[in-house]
């Protein structure tokens, strides 16, 4: 399935926020920019709201007045799917090629100040999206990426709501992505009972994420035992998932748990079917966000995060929001949403200043101003950028003093950007 539009409305911070995506370009790298306080997580959370369904949002005890955007009372999140062909319906009825799920937020009496309570308008959602059939993959996830430290609370969700599960972290930072490590420990099991399908998916999983190259300086997975997963490092240490550094636990986490919704989703034996090993790809459609997906990665892996998830999950559509415009540069499209307490309106980036995201330098992206005003230059700066003009244009008219052509030549490679190549004899 792929989202084909997604429409939010008096939800948090955001008044009005649509995205429509056209049919060629549903599967792809769907970027959110946004100031703090814009809405991009709340962007994540209405989405997967949705794609949980009001029946399993009730597990996450929200106290859904929160949720509503202050001096409103009719907030709501509405959805348009396009429905893949591994997508199974419950029940009897005709199979569509589309279908629209929606939840709103309806004022109920209190004495406590005002209350609201997450409703479904329609059922229409209920034999497919929200049903119990196979297919409907998405997933997903907050800024707060990790295997260890969560709320043992919400273990039980990942067992006891199955829609609910792929979409937890989205909603908290007390939720750790355990499951997918534990998960991938229970298929060495497996293996070791000899059992015909899982046991010999492991390996080829395995597989697929060291010939993807998904780890930076060559490192790579190379046992999984019953009790930890261990990966050799570009220092030659073998190192268990858990001592990694941040931006390996923060990636390697959402992959584990990917694969293994993925898994639920699908099956075991559909999931070996769709695993090409030599391309490195994992050949099914579904739905994935992520919050802040530039946290904890170097830049070099800002670069490269973007690319490698399009090609090892080519029919994959990922919405992410980020801060960094090096996530821009893979995108598909480009949302961004106004920033707080101003007349901007939110909405698609296009034009030039979708070419200067995607094509430009990192100061030509900083000079569109979706990342806020003035910020590619400190004070400091500015001045030497100041004193540069000025000392190239005292160049012009006259020999400089010895001190003086230090100093130009010193503000010239320090702003090799901005330096002038004005040359006096």
């Amino acid at each position: 399935m792929y989202v084909r539009q997604l429409s939010i409305t008096n939800i948090r911070s955001i008044g009005n926020f649509e995205m429509t995506f056209g049919a060629a370009e549903t599967a792809g790298w769907h970027v959110i920019l946004g100031s703090n306080g814009a809405g991009k997580s709340s962007v994540v959370r209405s989405l997967a709201l949705v794609l949980a369904g009001p029946k399993e949002a009730a597990a996450l005890r929200q106290n859904w007045s929160t949720w509503a955007k202050s001096g409103t009372t009719d907030g709501s999140i509405k959805l348009q799917l396009e429905v893949g062909a591994d997508d199974i319906f419950t029940g009897t009825g005709r199979r569509t090629k589309t279908v629209s799920a929606e939840l709103g937020l309806v004022p109920v009496e209190s004495t406590v100040g005002p209350r609201f309570d997450l409703v479904a308008p329609t059922k229409a959602a209920q034999r497919s999206l929200w049903g119990t059939n196979s297919g409907w993959f998405s997933a997903s996830f907050g800024p707060f990426r990790r295997f260890t430290g969560g709320d043992q609370a919400f273990d039980r969700l990942f067992y006891s709501n199955p829609r609910l599960a792929p979409h937890l972290s989205a909603f908290g930072e007390d939720v750790a992505l355990t499951e997918g490590l534990r998960w991938l420990r229970d298929l060495r099991v497996r293996e070791l009972e000899q059992s015909a399908e899982e046991g010999a998916l492991l390996g080829r999983l395995v597989e697929f994420l060291n010939n993807s190259r998904l780890l930076p300086h060559g490192a790579t997975i190379v046992e999984v035992r019953s009790e930890k997963v261990i990966v050799l490092d570009a220092n030659g240490a073998k190192v268990a998932v858990e001592q990694l550094s941040d931006g390996y636990r923060s990636v390697l986490s959402m992959i584990f748990e990917i694969l293994r919704q993925m898994t639920r989703s699908y099956g075991a034996t559909r999931i070996m079917g769709a695993l090409n090993i030599r391309n490195g790809a994992v050949e099914l459609p579904g739905v994935v966000a992520i919050d802040e997906v530039d946290a904890h990665l170097h830049p070099s892996w800002q670069r490269d995060i973007g690319p490698w998830f399009t090609r090892c999950f080519p029919l994959v559509q990922f919405v992410v929001t980020t801060h960094s415009p090096i996530i821009c540069r893979n995108a598909t499209t480009v949302w961004r949403l106004a920033t707080p307490g101003s007349d901007e309106q939110s909405g698609r980036v296009d034009g030039i200043a979708l070419n200067r995201l995607i094509h430009g330098s990192i100061l030509d992206a900083y000079g569109t101003e979706f990342f806020g005003r003035d910020v590619s230059r400190s004070e400091d700066s500015k001045l030497m950028v100041q004193e540069l003009a000025q000392l190239n244009r005292r160049a012009l008219r006259s020999k400089l003093e010895p001190a003086e052509r230090s100093r130009l030549n010193e503000l010239r490679d320090t702003l090799p950007t901005v330096a002038s190549n004005v040359s006096s004899d």
